[in-house]
């Protein structure tokens, strides 16, 4: 979601890898986060697939 106007920019996926599941969701926020231009932000994040390594 852009910040300034609310409006969406499309779809990224995350990817975390941590030692528990809560470390793993936050890196994965952060790697779409990264991802984004400027002034955009993840907003609707959702967990697909969690796999145990």
């Amino acid at each position: 979601m852009r910040i300034s106007d609310n409006t969406a920019h499309g779809f990224v996926q995350g990817y975390g890898n941590a030692k528990t599941q809560p470390d793993a969701w936050k890196a994965a926020i952060k790697n779409a986060n990264d991802q984004m231009s400027t002034g955009y932000r993840a907003k609707h994040c959702t967990k697909k697939t969690i796999k145990r390594g």
